[in-house]
């Protein structure tokens, strides 16, 4: 999920069992980007495991690297982050025929122009009610007008981030959050 981080386990094995007191090289490269990463150094225990602990951050691909002379063995897997976007209404209240505004942000790198859905709950399931195309900085600001709510509701919502080329982050949804709409005379009596 996102904002925790990970840890890669591993077992380094020669012809004789495992390879103590090794240094394995640990490189982490973000999915959408070209370049790698150096993370750090993990030393293998007496019989040749290992562990590091990877930090938080979008979805990577790790590799770990071991020399030996002039051979190099190496290993590769992919962390994949599910995306936790924020999403917040400015008001809670809002009366039919008047807009809603809604924000939110969502984690870089390579978060603008992501395409982002707000939903609603109906029933056991969610309906999408606008999509939108983050902004410079992974911001989202969007303004619904609610126009057929005749009688006092409460809506649950969220914002969900689908899967898609160019965002390191795997499908995931904001926490819920409450609306209120009232009929537009409600606060006239």
């Amino acid at each position: 999920k996102q904002g925790q981080g990970s840890t890669i386990r591993g077992k380094l094995t020669g012809t004789e069992g495992g390879v103590g007191e090794a240094s394995v090289c640990v490189f982490s490269r973000v999915v959408t980007e070209p370049k790698r990463e150096f993370l750090g150094l993990a030393v293998t225990a007496e019989d040749g495991s290992y562990q590091f602990a990877i930090p938080a951050g979008a979805s990577r691909d790790v590799s770990v690297a071991y020399r030996s002379g002039s051979r190099e063995v190496s290993s590769h897997s992919t962390l994949q982050t599910i995306v936790h976007p924020e999403f917040k209404v400015t008001k809670k209240i809002v009366y039919n025929k008047h807009l809603a505004k809604f924000t939110g942000q969502l984690p870089g790198p390579d978060n603008n122009e992501v395409v982002v859905v707000a939903q609603v709950r109906r029933g056991k399931g969610w309906l999408a009610f606008h999509r939108y195309r983050t902004r410079q900085s992974g911001e989202v600001t969007l303004v619904y007008k609610f126009s057929k709510t005749f009688v006092p509701t409460r809506y649950r919502m969220r914002l969900q981030v689908r899967n898609q080329s160019g965002y390191p982050y795997v499908q995931g949804n904001s926490d819920n959050l409450t609306l209120v709409v009232m009929p537009k005379g409600a606060h006239r009596h």
